[in-house]
């Protein structure tokens, strides 16, 4: 594969109803070209040294090697909401019809579970492995249902179970270092609501709002942790990636990013301090795209702070 050549950007994009001290204005690189539709799922694979993404609306799920710029594309049947790691030759995937999983060197599909909550009025929408080893993944209504939606887990048997339900546009999600909470957005609510988390079942309990995303930021879409767990927000129609501390709400930093529709992001790199954004071009207009004109390509920061690792499907016993 050809080489991708990286493009750096200076971000100085500032929004005046902000602390300007807040936003960082350094430098932001074009990791790969390719402009999505609707990027999303960023997620880092340590062992394979490789970042796995997806084009939701291009059904497509990408695997980029950071070093070299390459990247390999593999077509999907239908819209793919998320992905998360199994091992070197497979990944889990959500797809409108179900949860598969799929074999990277052979290019095929496994169906392991649907549940019947998912009916052909909803599709998966973003997801990642709890610390156990547990595939969460929620999903969104396809006909702009409120409050129709699910939160679900798919355990080593994959089982599926209803972990929320009321749900809206089921986002980003996140676990503490200490296996003890977790963070997760319904977007239109724009709040990240905290659960007091249980490993060893999968529980999750005591609902408290840990962030509250002022209308100005835009609305909070896929999500990371830090190794301090700090969570990272990536903000749809906002330009940015905001980092938070949840147990405050306030706002630490803020990225700015090329795109009006800022999607998903993902501590990378042997030690976890690249942050690669994935944006969207949907939902940017006319006027916008001249603003910016690579909207929906990856992009990556070098950031001072360090990642949390990314949790692998069924990578502990349950």
């Amino acid at each position: 594969m050809k080489k991708l050549t990286l493009l750096a950007l200076s971000v100085t994009l500032l929004l005046g109803c902000m602390n300007d001290s807040l936003n960082t204005t350094g430098t932001i690189e074009i990791a790969d070209s390719t402009l999505c539709s609707l990027g999303e799922g960023a997620i880092w694979d340590a062992d394979g040294n490789r970042l796995f993404y997806i084009d939701i609306i291009g059904k497509k799920l990408f695997e980029f090697d950071p070093v070299s710029g390459d990247k390999t594309a593999y077509e999907m049947p239908s819209m793919i909401g998320t992905v998360v790691v199994d091992d070197k030759d497979h990944v889990i995937v959500a797809l409108e019809d179900g949860i598969y999983r799929y074999n990277l060197e052979k290019k095929n599909l496994e169906f392991l579970a649907c549940p019947p909550e998912n009916d052909s009025t909803q599709r998966f929408n973003d997801g990642k492995c709890d610390p156990a080893g547990r595939f969460w993944v929620g999903t969104m209504s396809l006909t702009g249902g409120k409050e129709s939606s699910h939160l679900f887990s798919m355990d080593k048997e994959n089982n599926v179970k209803v972990k929320l339900d009321g749900i809206t546009i089921s986002n980003g999600i996140v676990w503490t270092s200490d296996k003890k909470q977790m963070y997760y957005i319904d977007t239109p609510t724009k709040k990240v609501m905290e659960y007091s988390y249980e490993n060893a079942t999968g529980n999750i309990s005591n609902p408290r709002i840990a962030v509250t995303v002022a209308d100005s930021l835009g609305s909070p879409d896929g999500m990371a942790i830090d190794a301090d767990d700090n969570i990272w927000v990536c903000m749809w129609g906002g330009s940015a990636v905001c980092k938070f501390d949840p147990q405050t709400g306030k706002l630490l930093k803020r990225i700015m990013v090329p795109a009006k529709n800022v999607t998903s992001c993902a501590f990378s790199g042997p030690d976890l301090r690249d942050l690669y954004i994935t944006t969207a071009r949907i939902g940017t207009g006319k006027e916008a795209l001249e603003e910016f004109p690579n909207a929906g390509a990856l992009f990556m920061i070098s950031t001072k702070e360090k990642g949390a690792p990314t949790h692998v499907y069924n990578f502990e016993t349950i």
